[in-house]
């Protein structure tokens, strides 16, 4: 199986761009527009690598990566 590569943003332009050139380079790649649909996602699955915008509406990047720290320490 591929490693995952989940591009989180909720600004459209940015995430299909990453999400257009991540394929266009053979990884297997989601992409999400909310912090919220990311937790939810992580719940339930895993990403392997996950660039994010630290700045979105809602939860944003930098409580995401707060978020996970504490939960996997």
């Amino acid at each position: 199986m591929q490693n995952l590569i989940l591009v989180v943003d909720d600004d459209g332009f940015h995430r299909r761009t990453a999400e257009r050139v991540l394929k266009a380079s053979g990884y297997q790649v989601g992409s999400l527009s909310s912090g919220e649909a990311m937790l939810a996602f992580m719940n339930a699955q895993k990403a392997d690598l996950i660039p994010l915008s630290l700045h979105m509406g809602g939860i944003g990047g930098f409580r995401i990566v707060h978020i996970n720290f504490a939960k996997y320490l």
